[in-house]
C-alpha cells in the first residue's frame, strides 16, 4: 500500500488521485486547486476526469462566472468510502494507537516516523514504528508483543513493518549518537505516550555527551 497514495490500492488512474484530493476535505477546489495539489497533471486530464466524476455523481460542480468548483457529493453513497480510502494513513494511526494502548505492557512511548508520515511513501516503503520499552518489562511478553504488532500491521497494509526499539534507559544514553531519534521527535507522528518525554530524555543525553566530552 501507499500511503501517499491510498486510491491505487483500488485504481491506478488518475480518478483515484483526483479522489484523494477531494476525499481529504470538505472543501471546495478548482481544477488550478487539483493541479498544485497533484503536480504533474494536465488541466485537459484533470478536466476530462472531474466530468467522469461528476457524471458518476460523485462529485458536485458548482459553477461561479467562469470557474467551476469541485467538491465531493457527501450525499452519495459512495462518499464514505472515498474518504475513508483517502485517509488511510490515519485509519493505520488509530489501530496503531489502540493496539499500543491495549498492550498489558505498553510503551513509555511510542511513534510512526520514517517514509509513512511523508508523501513519499510508496508500496515498497517499510512501516516504521519507534518503540520504548519500559526497563522494567518482561522480555518475552515484550517480545511477543512486538511480533504480533509486526504481523498485524503488515496484514493491515501489506508493507513490511520495521520496529526500531530501545528501552528507556537507552533513549537518553544513546541520543547523541543515534540522529533517527531527533528525527523522530521532530516529525514523528506520536502514537502512545508524550512526545516531550522523547525531546527530554534526546536533549538530557545531548548535554550529558557535551560535558563529557568538555
Amino acid at each position: 500500500m501507499e500511503l501517499a497514495h491510498p486510491m491505487r490500492v483500488v485504481t491506478n488512474s488518475l480518478d483515484g488521485e483526483v479522489l484523494t484530493v477531494l476525499g481529504r476535505a470538505q472543501a471546495e477546489f478548482t481544477v488550478a486547486d487539483v493541479q498544485r495539489l497533484l503536480g504533474g497533471r494536465s488541466d485537459r486530464g484533470l478536466r476530462m476526469s472531474l466530468e467522469r466524476l461528476a457524471a458518476e455523481g460523485v462529485v458536485t460542480v458548482r459553477k461561479a462566472g467562469r470557474t467551476s468548483t469541485y467538491a465531493l457529493n457527501d450525499s452519495h453513497l459512495a462518499a464514505p468510502l472515498i474518504r475513508g480510502l483517502a485517509d488511510l494513513r490515519a485509519l493505520l494511526i488509530k489501530r496503531l494507537e489502540d493496539e499500543l494502548a491495549n498492550w498489558s505492557q505498553p510503551p513509555v512511548y511510542g511513534a510512526l516516523f520514517g517514509s509513512g508520515t511523508r508523501s513519499d511513501h510508496t508500496r515498497d516503503s517499510d512501516i516504521d514504528v519507534f518503540l520504548v520499552r519500559p526497563d522494567a518489562a518482561d522480555p518475552a511478553t515484550w517480545d511477543e508483543q512486538v511480533d504480533t504488532l509486526s504481523r498485524r500491521v503488515t496484514a493491515w497494509t501489506g508493507n513490511d513493518t520495521r520496529v526500531l526499539e530501545m528501552s528507556a534507559r537507552d533513549v537518553g544514553g544513546r541520543s547523541a549518537f543515534e540522529p533517527v531519534l531527533a528525527s523522530i521527535a521532530d516529525e514523528g507522528v506520536t502514537l502512545i505516550g508524550d512526545r516531550s518525554w522523547l525531546a527530554r530524555k534526546i536533549r538530557s543525553g545531548a548535554t550529558k555527551t557535551t560535558r563529557g566530552l568538555a
